[in-house]
Order: structure tokens, then C-alpha cells, then sequence
């Protein structure tokens, strides 16, 4: 009887090693594995959110360009187009990125639009005064 008493005694504290065990491992799992891909995965949804705000901006633009081009209002649509240079210049040139790529890129462009501001004086009023032509200077 000693011996099935024994033994009794040994299989609870197995039983409750296994279940440790077992909780262990899940939660290690789930913290480890499970929880890393779901804050991934919600990462990536904003991500491409914030790009369709982005793309969003850049339809409007053309959306508002493009008949101004068809009826060859052309000082019009470059007005517009160097409203939205301007804007991106006034706002991203001061501003520090950590991210080299994000940096290279940046700096790439605010060279371009820079470039383009020497050549057409539209740019150039946008970029520094936030206007893109004399007449929305005189109506602000």
C-alpha cells in the first residue's frame, strides 16, 4: 500500500510540472511569436494608410492639374504645382530624419525643387514666401 501511496504522491507533482510546462511554453509562444507578428501586421496597416493619405494628396493635385493643362491655362497649373512644391520644401527642409534612406531620398528632392526655383520664379516665390504667383501675394 506504501508503494500506491508512493506513487499517488509522485503524479501530482509531474501532473503540475507538465502544466507549467505547458503554460510556459504558450505564453512564451504567444509573447514571443504570435504577439510580434499581430503589432507587425498593425504596423504595416498604417503604414499603408498613411501612403493613401499621401497618394490621396497627390491625385487631388493632378485630378486639379491636369484640365488646367488640357485648356493650356499653363501659369495656372504651374501655380498649383509650385503651391504644393513650396509646401513640401517650407515643411521637410528643416525638418532631421533618422532614416538614411528617408534622408537621401529627401534630400534628393529638395535639390530638385531647388534646381527648378532658379529657373521659374513661381517656385521660387512658393518655396520662400508660400505664395506661387504676385496675385495670391497681393491677396494674402
Amino acid at each position: 500500500m506504501s508503494k500506491t501511496k508512493g506513487k499517488k504522491s509522485m503524479i501530482k507533482p509531474l501532473v503540475a510540472a507538465a502544466i507549467g510546462l505547458f503554460l510556459g511554453v504558450g505564453i512564451g509562444w504567444y509573447a514571443g511569436y504570435v504577439n510580434p507578428i499581430v503589432k507587425a501586421n498593425m504596423d504595416a496597416r498604417q503604414y499603408l494608410q498613411s501612403m493613401e493619405v499621401d497618394d490621396r494628396g497627390a491625385a487631388s493635385v493632378a485630378v486639379g492639374t491636369i484640365p488646367l493643362i488640357e485648356e493650356r491655362k499653363n501659369e495656372q497649373a504651374a501655380e498649383k504645382l509650385a503651391k504644393v512644391a513650396g509646401s513640401y520644401y517650407r515643411v521637410y527642409s528643416t525638418q532631421v530624419s533618422s532614416d538614411s534612406v528617408q534622408k537621401q531620398e529627401r534630400r534628393v528632392l529638395l535639390g530638385r525643387i531647388e534646381d527648378l526655383a532658379r529657373r521659374y520664379p513661381n517656385l521660387s516665390d512658393a518655396l520662400h514666401n508660400g505664395y506661387a504667383s504676385q496675385s495670391d501675394a497681393n491677396n494674402h
